[in-house]
């Protein structure tokens, strides 16, 4: 099973007690790495710049690999060379334009780098190896899009992916927060534009899996509680699932359950509820036929010989079944997670959030 590593992003018009909170609950989900941006054009550099120090201080209590977002125009506000920024306490300077091949090749022998994975060419990584920088040192980030309608689509992000694993370079990408967007658009950071507005969960799952990205950075500034909760259990390897179960099957709320390694497209069947190749507990048979509709939660009865027991949910719409019993369903906004849970992932089981996405991928109450 993969490993999910995670970066949280704070901005210097944060106050002081959010971005405290921000910081804390970042490491609730196991997040290794913190992004901030020093060249947003609507905030005043002089006011960046005296943040920062406060910033890098709090960031240090929580052991964070901190990544600065730079320019050209960062250089030129702060009257400072790349150089001398450089020895800020900053784990690694996102170097996103105006910067020559020459300072870039110095400045990874010494510091950590991470170039644009959403522009890079195969000719630009050939032309720094050629002049000798040290990859070893060198990440590759995709840029966020905060205008709707201007962001990546997923398969030019795996093949950007590809190109600088290739290299062996380690890659990141930026999905939106659900909560506390950052301005001044509002409508979220993500890398991918058709993210925008999902459930994070389902963003990071799809960076992870479709995008092959190594670490997802969440862009915004805030999430809601459900969502902390979500990526820190992905964070160890498990999704949570949303689900309705029917008496007395609500026994299975909470129980980390285990994907068989050799994964079927059709439903994921837990490793927990039957030793491999002996008979399971003998369940009876109900009157009716479980459903076989996507996202069903299904137990093989007795009819199925040593495969009762056999606990599943149906990723795709599939037959119903006189030998499995209907145990309840997956909530109608995580079926799209189905397919990421396969080959060794865990899942868990959990009651419904009193939140649902609209049609337009955006959160609302339920009434």
């Amino acid at each position: 099973m993969r490993d999910f590593q995670f970066g949280i992003s704070v901005y210097h018009h944060q106050k002081n007690t959010d971005l405290s909170e921000s910081l804390a609950l970042g490491k609730r989900l196991k997040a290794q790495f913190l992004f901030t941006s020093l060249h947003i054009p609507e905030e005043d550099p002089e006011q960046v710049r005296a943040n920062l120090t406060a910033l890098l201080q709090q960031a240090a209590q929580y052991n964070y690999q901190i990544i600065a977002d730079i320019s050209s125009q960062t250089l030129e506000n702060w009257s400072l060379t790349l150089f001398q920024l450089a020895q800020l306490p900053v784990d690694y300077w996102r170097l996103d334009y105006g910067f020559e091949l020459a300072e870039i090749v110095s400045l990874s022998q010494t510091k950590g780098i991470v170039l644009n994975a959403s522009t890079i060419t195969p000719s630009y990584l050939e032309e720094l190896s050629k002049k000798g920088a040290r990859f070893e040192n060198i990440m590759a980030c995709h840029n966020f899009y905060p205008k709707p309608y201007s962001g990546l689509d997923m398969e030019y992000v795996k093949n950007q992916n590809q190109l600088c694993q290739s290299y062996d370079l380690k890659t990141l990408g930026f999905i939106s927060g659900d909560e506390n967007l950052r301005g001044p658009v509002y409508a979220g950071l993500p890398t991918v534009e058709d993210s925008r507005g999902q459930k994070p969960l389902l963003s990071a799952l799809r960076m992870f899996v479709d995008g092959n990205c190594d670490i997802v950075l969440v862009g915004d500034p805030g999430l809601t509680d459900q969502s902390w909760q979500d990526l820190a259990f992905l964070s160890q390897g498990i999704v949570r699932l949303q689900a309705k179960l029917e008496p007395p099957a609500e026994v299975l709320y909470d129980q980390v359950l285990s994907e068989r390694l050799d994964s079927s497209p059709y439903i994921i069947r837990s490793l927990e509820n039957r030793n491999y190749a002996q008979a399971g507990p003998m369940i009876s048979q109900e009157k009716n036929a479980a459903s076989g509709k996507k996202g069903s939660i299904r137990i093989g009865n007795e009819e199925y010989g040593r495969y009762s027991g056999d606990l599943e949910i149906c990723r795709q719409d599939i037959p119903a079944d006189q030998k499995q019993n209907q145990l309840g369903f997956v909530s109608l906004p995580d079926l799209d997670l189905l397919p990421y849970i396969k080959q060794g992932m865990k899942n868990v089981l959990v009651k419904p959030a009193n939140r649902v996405l609209n049609n337009k991928g955006m959160f609302c109450q339920l009434l």
